[in-house]
């Protein structure tokens, strides 16, 4: 039986469609330039760049780079600010079949250096003025470079099999070195080709994009919107949630994605009659974790339409949380996305049962088959023969819908007891005085680890208190042993909690 393209929740993987031609990616966006010259494709700042201007200059860029020694298969690395320059920067590298290497531009020298090095970049594209690390070739974005760009040849885009690397997706580093998921061509078409599957057809829309490029979510959103002929309002992050409010307003954005701390911003707003933001015509969330009070708080105050989103950088979406599914299902991150085959296995990778916990692992076209430097993972996050590996524990559960209780690198074992991080805190976060909370496994003498955590406090509330609530609710093993009440969790940038640096805190004081 064929594929039915429409369903999000096809896992059958005997008959994947051949419809996407070999061709390099840039092609996608080639197409609406064609097609839709005049329509906006950039808005950032007092800039605008339609489609037709966008691809002249994407090619120009990329027959300069060229000009610099550039070549199919050298990785580049791009540490600019997230502004046009650096959506051309990533096309232009595309249009080479020059692999990308997504640095921050906010990180220190020493680690731009490290980065540099272990993913042995050809050169690193700069801000201009920027100091460069030491010991790698950098190419600065400055006015030598814009007017070499503008009178370059437009240069054609690379006859790539699909096979080419296209980007190398960075671990985001909460913990341990990076891990560079290597994604291909056809990789991020295949991706791209699920975006409609899970938001609806997206050509008209209007993007707000705040989430940083150097990180998967923010440039995959970004780059899957362009593939569809939407407009994208570049919008730096470091604002509050007022600011978010009103530039929705004013750009009339009709598709936007909110990482759960910036959903906690706007909901910390001053409730009103009706949804913050009434113009989205769809809006996605995820990346770390939400309880399900918080997302349907998150649908009934900001927009109704949002889809919960479960993604690794090495696999693009795995699963999706439908508005359809909010009343029964929002304790889950859904269920299992077009082409995406999904199981859960015990550590003899033997599929389990119904309900039973084990490893997430998933299968399917546009899933990352190797890591750059390695061609298999390790046991917990990794690539094992067809299977990605993500790292979490979960559980299916009768109506298919994926329940996560974990990384299996934060999970606790308490005196020979497992005990899972997001289980203690979806408690602990039920309790009203609870905005966010975090738990980690701290060494122990006796019980060789025990569990503690942090709060961030909604209300007034005594640590003892919040114990005592747990002990109702949990059994006696996974109760932590120590809250701490905090002024704000340690996060990345994309909103994943750092329970190193929480880890540390508890290690490096005294208790109370």
């Amino acid at each position: 039986m064929p594929l039915d393209l429409r369903s999000p929740y096809a896992t059958d993987q005997t008959t994947i469609p051949t419809a996407i031609a070999i061709m390099n990616t840039i092609d996608l966006i080639t197409r609406h330039a064609a097609n839709r010259p005049h329509h906006p494709a950039i808005i950032a700042g007092d800039r605008t760049l339609n489609y037709g201007e966008l691809i002249a200059l994407v090619r120009k860029t990329a027959f300069h780079l060229q000009s610099l020694g550039i070549k199919p298969g050298d990785r580049i690395g791009i540490c600019l600010k997230d502004d046009a320059d650096h959506v051309i920067a990533i096309l232009a590298a595309a249009n080479i079949a020059a692999a990308i290497v997504p640095i921050d531009w906010r990180a220190r020298p020493a680690e731009k250096q490290r980065l540099a090095r272990a993913f042995k970049v050809t050169a690193v594209l700069t801000e201009a003025g920027t100091p460069a690390p030491d010991g790698i070739p950098c190419i600065p974005l400055d006015e030598t470079w814009h007017i070499s760009v503008s009178r370059a040849s437009p240069a054609p885009a690379f006859r790539t099999d699909g096979s080419h690397t296209f980007i190398l997706n960075l671990s985001s580093g909460t913990s341990g070195q990076p891990k560079g998921a290597v994604v291909t061509h056809d990789d991020y078409r295949y991706r791209a080709a699920r975006y409609p599957a899970i938001y609806g057809p997206q050509g008209g829309d209007r993007y707000l994009s705040v989430l940083p490029l150097c990180f998967s979510a923010g440039r995959n959103l970004l780059l899957s919107q362009l593939m569809q002929g939407c407009t994208i309002i570049l919008y730096p992050p470091l604002f509050g949630p007022q600011e978010y409010v009103e530039a929705a307003t004013r750009y009339e954005a009709t598709f936007a994605y909110l990482v759960p701390t910036a959903l906690r911003w706007l909901l910390s707003l001053p409730e009103q009659s009706g949804p913050l933001l009434p113009r989205l015509r769809v809006w996605g969330t995820g990346t770390a974790f939400m309880s399900a009070d918080e997302k349907r708080e998150a649908a009934r105050r900001i927009a109704p339409n949002m889809v919960a989103g479960y993604s690794t950088s090495g696999t693009g979406y795995i699963s999706t949380l439908q508005p359809e599914d909010l009343a029964q299902h929002a304790n889950s991150v859904g269920r299992p996305i077009w082409m995406v085959n999904l199981e859960i296995v015990d550590h003899q990778d033997r599929p389990v049962g119904v309900g039973e916990s084990g490893r997430v692992r998933c299968q399917g076209p546009g899933i990352s088959r190797r890591y750059f430097g390695q061609h298999d993972g390790d046991t917990n996050e990794g690539i094992l023969g067809e299977w990605f590996y993500t790292g979490e524990i979960g559980a299916l559960d009768e109506a298919g819908y994926l329940h996560l209780q974990g990384r299996s690198s934060s999970l606790i074992i308490r005196g020979g007891a497992n005990v899972y991080p997001e289980e203690v805190e979806q408690i602990m976060l039920s309790h009203d005085a609870v905005a966010e909370a975090a738990v980690i496994g701290r060494p122990s003498a006796d019980l060789g680890e025990e569990v503690v955590a942090a709060i961030v406090a909604k209300r007034q509330i005594e640590p003892d208190d919040l114990m005592r609530f747990c002990r109702m609710e949990l059994s006696s093993y996974k109760v932590p042993t120590e809250i701490r009440i905090v002024q704000a969790l340690p996060k990345t940038t994309s909103g994943k909690v750092k329970r190193a640096e929480i880890l540390a805190d508890f290690n490096n004081s005294q208790r109370p």
